[in-house]
């Protein structure tokens, strides 16, 4: 499953994206489901739970940057999944760019745990 909602290009959704990504890399299409409304994490994980219920399935493996597993897990844990994280291989990236990410998701892990959507 790919999720993810339009990003910078409204063209186009990181869902649709990752579904091209594996397609491009021999997964068959019809294998792969796709959500595509999220216009946040906890939006897109809400959405992605429901599809996990409905398949019958109760644990999933997250790909992702390294710095959003962890508040990945903890959303997917909170609505009864067992969840482990496998993190994408790293891009170039600097020093202040990584530690600002890291920051962001911490924020937002702070704000989920407080009940706000992001």
């Amino acid at each position: 499953m790919t999720t993810g909602g339009p990003g910078g290009d409204p063209s186009f959704t990181e869902g649709g994206v990752g579904r091209s990504y594996l397609i491009d890399r021999g997964v068959p299409a019809e294998s792969i489901i796709v959500e595509e409304e999220g216009e946040s994490t906890a939006y897109s994980l809400s959405a992605a739970a429901e599809i996990l219920r409905r398949m019958g399935l109760h644990s999933c493996i997250i790909v992702s940057d390294g710095y959003h597993v962890f508040r990945v897990k903890r959303i997917l844990q909170q609505k009864g999944f067992a969840a482990w994280g496998s993190p994408r291989e790293q891009g170039d990236t600097t020093i202040p760019k990584e530690w600002w990410q890291y920051f962001r998701q911490a924020i937002a892990y702070g704000l989920w745990r407080i009940g706000v959507r992001v």
